[in-house]
């Protein structure tokens, strides 16, 4: 009997707390903030205009200690981040509940940043807080100390903020760009290879011969009483060659190579591509596991004070040991997600890293809201405008071109072909003992050639005129014509045709199979933006839901008409419903790049 009246009493106490509460809750101002040292304790004082309710709670890896203020009256004008490097404590750090709006924020909770893992202290002193912070002796001060060697200050963090700093940072530094730009500058010096093959080829050509005739006797043997006489020859002049025709093998060869060109390019504009995507998808997944990671913090927060609530309960016999081990499983599994978030976001954040491909410590400190909308975005526009722009589409089809490029190359061998050869210079040739006396020398030469199956047919005219060689005094001219026929000599000819059609024919089949790979992604892009933004209307709606069944929830829990565990529980499924609309977002931002990569260009955002 006396139980019962002792929960009847608790239960109208309760009503009563309530009722004037919410009738007459007073608004609380933080005024001062105040961390000094006190005989060897770190102590910080929060200095209120009223007394306030609170808990406090640490937390590892980094060391935090949370105060978290129970009732929703308590506001302030406070930095977010306040530098200290005071004692133990590096920071503080105040998250508002009413960020961005013109009246005074009204504060969730106040982090302290520690440097090392400390024990606390908590008492109140008429509108006052002050908490004591004394450092645990642990191996703590010797990492402490290595963090202040010198080389670990000489290197300095980069710190990186948005993503616009991650998409050029990854790009400055990607390899495989430098490696695609290289092979945009080969195509470059192809180019100008298959140009040099339209003009004249020009040789500078010098000879010079010095020897001996030897003296020899009826035998033909040396004569020993014979006079040897030394002599000398040289020629010197420009030589000459140019095809008048070739089958058009020099202008296919040069419109094959500016094709090369052209696919290098483009090949570059597909490696950037791919890279941003990454990218983003990075970034934004890292966003929302942050986001993630400070859902998860709060509602340990809360699971911390619901718990210590049920065990005071639990001690007074207001509730059984069933609904205490209940409330403690819930907290545990709060901090197992909260830790798996944590490891989510490192993973995140390690994978973005690796895409920017830094080689000093990077710190990427993301500051951005996601936020979605709804484009309008068409199927049918979104095909049509791939079909313009879409990278690998126009790789294969410059693919088709090269190879259509080659068939010529290769048809033309069969064809006539033209070439003209010749030569202009002076020369000469006396013996030792004469002045060497130098005259005009030439030769021009034209020559035709038909392939004939594997075998090649060639006829060549030559007129030359030659300077007085030893021993003559007059000049020559002479006419010459000649018809060769050469038996197989060009077999391999007819298999490099086949070897060309055969290719021709594989990049149009690629071309075909890359049109329908390009619309499967459009379409597959497309889906998935639509889903994202019907997820974000779903969970938009079970987050109103979720918010009204959290504060019935609470307001009973204030009442003791439901057990902690049911506060607890609603809690949980507000922040499921926090995290999962946080996802969607990211979901909704990835969904978007993919659709831009698929269709070639930035046209979304």
């Amino acid at each position: 009997m006396y139980k019962f009246t002792r929960i009847i009493a608790l239960i109208i106490l309760s009503l009563m707390a309530f009722v004037f509460g919410s009738w007459g809750a007073k608004i609380v101002q933080l005024e001062e903030i105040r961390v000094e040292k006190v005989a060897g304790r770190t102590r910080v004082v929060l200095i209120n205009t009223e007394p306030v309710d609170y808990t406090c709670f640490n937390l590892e890896s980094p060391p935090r200690l949370i105060i978290n203020f129970v009732d929703d009256n308590v506001y302030s004008r406070k930095n977010e981040r306040i530098v200290v490097n005071k004692g133990v404590v590096e920071e503080i750090r105040c998250r508002y509940k009413q960020k961005g709006e013109k009246a005074t924020p009204r504060l969730d909770y106040i982090v302290l940043q520690l440097n090392q893992p400390s024990s606390f202290q908590v008492k109140r002193e008429k509108n006052s807080i002050i908490i004591d912070l004394k450092p645990v002796l642990s191996n703590t001060r010797v990492r402490k100390v290595a963090a202040k060697s010198p080389n670990s200050i000489k290197r300095k963090e980069k710190r990186i903020g948005d993503l616009e700093d991650c998409l050029r940072i990854a790009i400055d530094n990607s390899k495989t760009l430098k490696i695609a730009q290289e092979e945009v500058r080969l195509a470059e010096l192809k180019v100008r290879e298959a140009t040099r093959g339209l003009f004249p080829s020009v040789a500078a050509k010098v000879d010079r011969t010095d020897g001996i005739i030897k003296a020899l006797d009826e035998r033909g043997f040396p004569d020993p009483e014979g006079v040897d006489a030394g002599f000398r020859e040289t020629e010197f002049g420009l030589q000459i060659g140019q095809s008048l025709y070739q089958g058009g093998k020099f202008k296919s060869t040069l419109d094959q190579a500016n094709v090369k060109l052209e696919m290098a390019e483009k090949k570059y504009e597909k490696t950037e591509q791919d890279l941003i995507f990454d990218v983003k998808k990075a970034y934004y997944n890292l966003v929302s596991s942050q986001a993630n990671v400070y859902e998860q913090e709060k509602l340990l927060r809360q699971a911390e004070s619901i718990l210590e609530e049920a065990k005071k309960k639990h001690r007074l016999k207001l509730i059984t040991k069933e609904e205490l081990l209940n409330v403690q499983s819930q907290h545990n599994q709060v901090r197992y997600q909260k830790i798996s978030e944590e490891k989510d976001c490192s993973l995140a954040l390690l994978t973005l890293k690796q895409l920017l491909n830094l080689d000093e410590p990077v710190s990427v400190e993301v500051d951005t809201e996601l936020d979605f909308q709804d484009l309008g975005i068409s199927l049918e526009n979104c095909l049509e405008v791939a079909g313009e722009h879409n990278l690998d589409l126009s790789i294969s089809k410059l693919s088709m071109k090269f190879a259509e490029f080659g068939k010529k190359i290769a048809r033309s061998d069969q064809k006539f072909k033209i070439d003209l050869t010749g030569f202009y210079g002076r020369g000469g040739g006396a013996y030792k003992t004469e002045e060497l006396k130098l005259s005009h020398s030439w030769y021009a030469g034209i020559k035709v050639s038909k392939t004939l199956g594997g075998s090649t047919i060639s006829s060549g005219y030559t007129s030359d005129q030659t300077n007085p060689k030893l021993g003559q005094t007059s000049r020559t001219e002479s006419n010459t014509g000649s018809v060769t026929l050469s038996l197989f000599d060009n077999l391999k000819n007819l298999s490099q045709e086949k070897e060309a059609d055969i290719e021709y024919e594989k990049a149009v089949n690629e071309v075909k199979k890359t049109e329908k790979k390009m619309e499967s992604e459009v379409k597959e892009s497309y889906f998935n933006y639509e889903k994202s933004l019907i997820q974000i209307e779903a969970i938009s709606k079970e987050i109103e839901f979720r918010k009204e069944q959290e504060k019935i929830a609470r307001e009973k829990g204030k009442l003791n008409l439901v057990r902690n565990s049911e506060v607890l529980a609603a809690e949980i499924n507000l922040t499921s419903a926090r995290t999962s609309y946080n996802e969607a977002l990211a979901y909704y931002h990835v969904a978007l790049a993919s659709l831009n990569k698929a269709i070639g260009i930035e046209k979304y955002k």
